[in-house]
């Protein structure tokens, strides 16, 4: 937490006036980084080629360049255990 604060310009504790716990902290970023990358999918899905082929190779493409491009912590948040497990459940 102490690394999050940091980045945002906050100590750790004052990240709990805005969250309840750790989980919610954890949750706003999980939810952040997966509204992103949906946003960004269906905007790239709208302009698909019809050709099957061409499809799937603009999709290749694109989640290639995504994660490339996008900040490895947040690849990270994505694919973390806790996230996948915790979302499961709801």
């Amino acid at each position: 937490m102490r690394d999050l604060g940091e980045r945002v310009g906050m100590k750790a504790q004052s990240l709990y006036s805005y969250f309840a716990s750790k989980n919610d902290i954890y949750d706003a970023m999980f939810g952040q980084a997966w509204q992103d990358c949906l946003d960004r999918a269906r905007a790239h899905n709208d302009g698909l080629p019809a050709d099957p082929r061409a499809a799937m190779k603009s999709v290749a493409h694109f989640w290639s360049a995504f994660y490339i491009s996008y900040p490895q912590d947040q690849v990270e948040a994505l694919s973390h255990p806790y996230g996948q497990e915790h979302h499961a459940h709801r």
